[in-house]
């Protein structure tokens, strides 16, 4: 039997200069070809779009097929006004803003869009195509400011769909081709490249193609997203949350109303309809960074050196999530916090034409029952958000006028 109580015996091996070398040799050489070899089926895969337009993509850039298909239009077919934002704005139909405001209006709208696209995208209009647009509706929530670094190595500030879009990627502030090239080739050596890419091998079968067109991928020939576009939203809350937040945002009056959970609010809240990482997902440390928040003013100081018109959107949560971020973060002092920062660039750029404050629903009528899920809303409540953009910018006019 083995006495456990005495200390194990240990027997130190001699190793000569030689066998660790060859050792130091093997483990190099091993290394070296992991790393290529995982990088080699990095770009056969090209899941992530870092190396051409043919592979195994893991989701669809509709940042490149609007650039792509914007640059292929003839000048006299481009529109003359625009929306840039995040996913949220893809409900907005180009439809209803030309019929209110009499535009030709295309939709920008980028899956997890930021400031750093609201520049990129304006530098592509005014300067790449030349447009000096009628109009360009601004998007923009909290997290469009979001002090984000969960991106790619050497370029974690930004979305990797924004880094494969030449034409916009060009104008970030931190994009290089070097550091792209960098960047691409160590995140193909990260755990989580290695294990989309198996995940892309065993849905595809190692077969690759190209993209396509942007109406083909779940799009509308304006921009707008299908899925958004529908007006039959699929519940997500129970029937009474639903209707409990409908009668709350039509009596509600202000701001004190809206910010200061009631203890049946509390109590919907503390039920749980919806999970943390759903909460803190878009704004990590709840915190917005100013590198964001200046290169938004950027954006509106070139707008405005080549006489572009604007109007500023804040975009909605539906309101049961708004209580959730109310009680959960710093939602409504985010909010203010715009609403001062828009203020102010509205007295130093006489191109925004209107600011419309629409971070609850309650503040132009929308309903509670008008969204896909927790953030985008259906064209019920676009709609309205535009008639109130539209009374905004009417009025704005008049006041120029006298």
């Amino acid at each position: 039997m083995a006495d456990y109580h005495k200390e194990p015996m240990v027997d130190v091996v001699g190793i000569t200069v030689h066998a660790s070398r060859r050792f130091l040799w093997s483990m190099a050489f091993t290394i070296v070809a992991v790393a290529a070899a995982l990088i080699g089926l990095s770009i056969h895969s090209n899941h992530y779009g870092y190396f051409g337009p043919t592979g195994q993509f893991a989701f669809y850039n509709d940042r490149l097929g609007k650039a792509e298909y914007l640059a292929a239009l003839p000048p006299d077919r481009l529109p003359d006004a625009f929306v840039i934002g995040s996913s949220n704005t893809m409900p907005i139909l180009p439809k209803d803003i030309d019929h209110l405001l009499g535009v030709r209006s295309f939709n920008l709208g980028s899956f997890w869009g930021r400031a750093e696209d609201t520049w990129a995208w304006s530098n592509f209009l005014v300067g790449e195509l030349g447009l000096r647009p009628k109009l360009v509706i601004l998007g923009i929530e909290p997290w469009t400011f979001a002090d984000d670094s969960r991106g790619p190595p050497l370029l974690a500030m930004y979305q990797r769909r924004l880094i494969t879009t030449p034409q916009l990627a060009q104008y970030l502030p931190n994009y290089g081709e070097a550091r792209a090239i960098g960047s691409s080739l160590l995140d193909s050596l990260t755990i989580e490249n290695a294990r989309l890419m198996a995940q892309m091998y065993a849905r595809y079968k190692g077969v690759r193609s190209g993209n396509g067109p942007f109406p083909a991928q779940g799009f509308n020939a304006d921009g707008s997203n299908l899925g958004y576009a529908r007006t039959d939203p699929k519940p997500f809350l129970p029937e009474d949350v639903y209707r409990w937040y409908d009668g709350f945002s039509k009596r509600a009056a202000d701001d004190a109303a809206l910010n200061t959970l009631s203890a049946e609010r509390r109590t919907m809240v503390e039920a749980w309809h919806l999970r943390l990482d759903d909460i803190v997902n878009f704004l990590p440390g709840d915190r917005m960074s100013p590198e964001r928040l200046e290169l938004f003013e950027k954006s509106l100081a070139l707008l405005n050196e080549h006489g572009v018109a604007v109007a500023v959107l804040i975009m909605p949560t539906q309101p049961y999530y708004y209580d959730m971020l109310l009680h959960y973060t710093k939602h409504a002092q985010h909010l203010a916090a715009l609403r001062e920062r828009l203020a102010a660039w509205k007295t130093r750029y006489p191109n925004l034409a209107a600011v419309v404050d629409a971070s609850h629903v309650a503040r132009f009528g929308g309903s509670a029952r008008a969204f896909h899920d927790h953030y985008h809303m259906t064209p019920d409540n676009t709609r309205l958000l535009l008639e109130e953009l539209q009374r905004k910018m009417s009025v704005a006019d008049s006041d120029a006028k006298q």
